[in-house]
């Protein structure tokens, strides 16, 4: 007889990982699937930054509630998830306006300090001066991603949790009102399915006759296993291109473009900046592409050719330094944080899904959405719930 779990989640980085281990500790019987035994997805290329600057109100709450978590995270979880503090260096662009810049980094809940780019120079000595024009530092935090991801897993695992790996091929209701879910390895059933797919929600949940306002950018980086060189700081643009390009591509007149293959819905774009974690390992990047087929292929050359081409005009001394070439999906919502809760019309059918900045969000959010799964409504979470799906085809 087939076991029938209470809750299967799909997709098993940050985001599923942390809530599969969030509902294992409110004793229910979990399955944590995913389709890569790996682990190559969004999570392991993360810069594992994590920031509270600029916010406010209850988003700003969440920011400093998930720095807080992470203070004991490495002790809650068993295992050490390299959480320490570090300097965030962000850096002005020649041609860039440094007033409007000022005055938006004035606007931020922290302080901040200003610095010309011999200043930036001497707490980053790898910087390029000719390169910027200023910069600013705040003191923020960072974790090894890939650690952090682990820990959740294995503390599931002893939570009674269980973790297989297969590609999810169907997902539909039985008659019974179970969830069956048959991937490329075996066939299970739940009371309950939670879609944490990231970049491959879309996808998924479309298969299932669901159409749902949660997007996905190719991001391209290279990553540097072994290096001489090393970062003092977490250098970042202070504008980034990222948030203009996804609130673009996902407007609503450009809804039905994403159900079709084929479509670049921007220019790319490449945001410098550069990462190191405590055993060395160096990740530059982002280039980023609204490529509308998951599966897209994409020139890795070319590619990798440019991110070291501008990462290279900020940190020169890194530009030429051995690495590979990685491409994931990034899931976001229209200009919001992220999407979850029950899917209308489908009991038992969530989604949690399309967060900003997963690293800080994700351990202050999963526990309040285990608890509003099981039946404890968290005001807080109410601007990313479910509100609005297509749903002409039902199982």
């Amino acid at each position: 007889m087939t076991k029938i779990y209470d809750w299967i989640v799909i997709g098993a980085g940050i985001t599923g990982s942390a809530l599969a281990y969030e509902l294992s500790k409110l004793g229910l019987e979990i399955l944590l699937l995913d389709q890569s035994a790996d682990g190559d997805r969004a999570t392991r290329y993360s810069y594992g930054g994590i920031h509270w600057y600029g916010t406010s109100g209850d988003i700003g709450r969440l920011f400093h509630e998930g720095k807080a978590r992470h203070e004991q995270l490495s002790n809650e979880l068993g295992m050490d998830t390299e959480f320490r503090a570090v300097e965030f260096l962000f850096t002005v662009d020649p041609g860039q306006d440094v007033a409007h810049t000022i005055a938006a980094y004035q606007q931020m809940s922290d302080p901040f300090q200003m610095l010309t780019p011999q200043e930036a120079c001497e707490i980053e000595p790898l910087l390029n001066p000719e390169a910027i024009v200023s910069a600013f530092i705040l003191q923020q935090a960072q974790v090894n991603p890939i650690l952090l991801n682990q820990a959740y897993q294995q503390a599931t695992i002893r939570q009674g949790g269980v973790m297989e790996i297969g590609e999810v091929l169907e997902l539909r209701k039985e008659l019974d009102q179970s969830y069956h879910i048959r991937t490329s390895e075996a066939s299970y059933q739940s009371k309950n399915v939670v879609v944490c797919a990231g970049g491959w929600t879309r996808k998924l949940l479309k298969q299932a006759g669901i159409d749902i306002p949660i997007y996905f950018t190719h991001a391209e980086l290279v990553e540097i296993v072994e290096t001489d060189k090393r970062l003092s700081s977490f250098v970042i643009p202070s504008q980034t291109q990222l948030y203009q390009l996804e609130t673009y591509s996902s407007r609503p007149e450009l809804e039905f473009l994403w159900d079709e293959p084929g479509h670049e819905l921007a220019p790319a774009i490449v945001d410098t900046s550069a990462v190191q974690f405590l055993g060395g390992r160096l990740l530059l990047g982002q280039l980023s592409r609204t490529v509308t087929d998951p599966q897209a292929q994409i020139n890795p050359q070319r590619s990798e050719n440019e991110i070291r081409q501008k990462v290279g005009q900020i940190l020169p001394s890194l530009a030429q330094e051995p690495g590979t070439w990685h491409s994931c999906l990034v899931a976001f919502v229209h200009q919001n944080f992220a999407i979850m809760g029950a899917i209308p019309k489908r009991d038992g059918l969530y989604v949690f899904s399309g967060f900003t900045a997963p690293i800080t969000l994700v351990p202050a959010i999963a526990p309040r959405f285990a608890r509003q799964l099981t039946g404890t409504p968290d005001p807080l979470l109410s601007p990313f719930i479910v509100n609005s799906i297509n749903h002409e085809t039902l199982f």
